[in-house]
């Protein structure tokens, strides 16, 4: 086999196949092997003459240029009604992590509920006792829909709601004491 940098005067080019480097080849032994299917347009190739690795597609004359004239695709056959709801489901918005970080799309509504009671319920603790119980209703609605998110705000109203409730009955017991 021949370094690279010996080659670059001759227009060689180097392709590494599993753990070995194959070259120098020229650019009609790369479209042979274009046209055989062992090369690829996204296989990286060695130009001899800059020391640069290359798509294969790069190459000049590797594979055909697509020409204008070229007859068009016969037209995609419409999806199945099945393949198109499945298409749509995986592109609504509650399915895409950067809107669910936005916007509270794709949640529970009662983990939703349960994170805000959960918030307050530190300030206004009668609230607690909501919180935990919205939390559980979000936490059940998620396990049993797992399309649901909101885990997170149902932790939130666990915990807001246990420090409300813990409030409130320390308040309650002092009141009485």
């Amino acid at each position: 086999m021949t370094d690279p940098s010996d080659a670059a005067a001759h227009g060689a080019y180097f392709v590494d196949v599993g753990d070995e480097r194959v070259g120098p080849l020229t650019v009609a032994q790369l479209r042979s092997g274009a046209s055989q299917r062992q090369l690829a347009p996204t296989t990286n190739v060695l130009d001899g003459a800059t020391g640069q690795w290359i798509p294969a597609a790069f190459v000049p004359g590797v594979f055909p240029e697509p020409t204008p004239s070229a007859p068009l695709a016969p037209p995609a056959a419409a999806p199945a009604p099945q393949a198109a709801d499945d298409a749509l489901a995986s592109t609504r918005m509650g399915d895409d992590a950067g809107w669910r970080l936005l916007l509270p799309v794709g949640r529970s509504g009662w983990a939703i509920i349960a994170g805000y009671l959960g918030l307050v319920a530190w300030l206004v603790f009668p609230l607690g006792p909501f919180a935990v119980i919205t939390a559980e209703l979000g936490r059940r609605e998620i396990k049993h829909n797992p399309r649901r998110h909101g885990m997170g705000r149902v932790v939130v109203g666990y915990i807001g709601g246990a420090v409300g409730t813990a409030l409130l009955v320390w308040v309650v017991f002092d009141l009485y004491r």
